[in-house]
């Protein structure tokens, strides 16, 4: 029941309507106040509505309180360096943008893009070797593993996250306190262009 409403709550939130996303979270937090035993991804979908929620409303300390606990939630079931977990990174990231702590936010971008590269990279030879040479890479890939349609717009979506505050800072001038080394932006720049040929390719 809770995942639709925070669907509901994030759709809402998108178009602005902070007074109907809020309805959706607090029903959502209020069966997780009656249910404990909640599994801990379910948990972490309300934390970060609520991020968003208070990101939304510039309450940046609940924010980063929401935002932190949804990572050790998300953690907690899929481990710290899982895409998953990369979502809740990502909008770290981003508050720490928006308050100029630019050394931190691009700490935790780095991280996202690290975590999408070794998701994506394997994704990417495997389709790459059965379009030149099928019955070799069809006896060295046993299992496919394709990117499913949530994993593509979380990709997507934090992703451009990190290449839009990224791009951001790379373009301070030379004399500001903190600069995206290029690299950095390069790497984000590869992670997206894999993305983006997955996506291109018939599977």
């Amino acid at each position: 029941m809770i995942p639709p409403m925070m669907v509901a709550a994030e759709c809402y939130l998108n178009q602005g309507n902070f007074r109907l996303a809020e309805g959706f979270i607090a029903r959502a937090s209020s069966i997780e106040m009656h249910k404990p035993d909640l599994r801990p991804t379910t948990k972490a979908q309300i934390r970060h509505n609520e991020g968003l929620l208070a990101m939304a409303k510039n309450d940046l300390q609940d924010a980063l309180i929401d935002f932190a606990d949804e990572v050790y939630l998300t953690s907690e079931e899929y481990g710290p360096i899982h895409r998953k977990t990369a979502i809740g990174f990502c909008h770290l990231g981003r508050l720490f943008h928006q308050t100029h702590d630019y050394l931190n936010s691009n700490s935790l971008f780095r991280q996202v893009v690290e975590i999408w590269t070794d998701f994506l990279l394997p994704i990417h030879e495997e389709i790459t070797a059965e379009s030149i040479v099928p019955k070799i890479s069809r006896m060295k890939f046993k299992q496919k593993v394709w990117i499913e349609e949530t994993d593509r717009f979380d990709a997507e979506q934090i992703l451009m996250h990190c290449y839009i505050n990224q791009m951001e800072c790379h373009s301070f001038p030379e004399d500001n306190k903190f600069r995206v080394p290029a690299m950095d932006l390069a790497h984000t720049c590869y992670a997206l262009s894999l993305l983006f040929l997955i996506l291109k390719k018939p599977h």
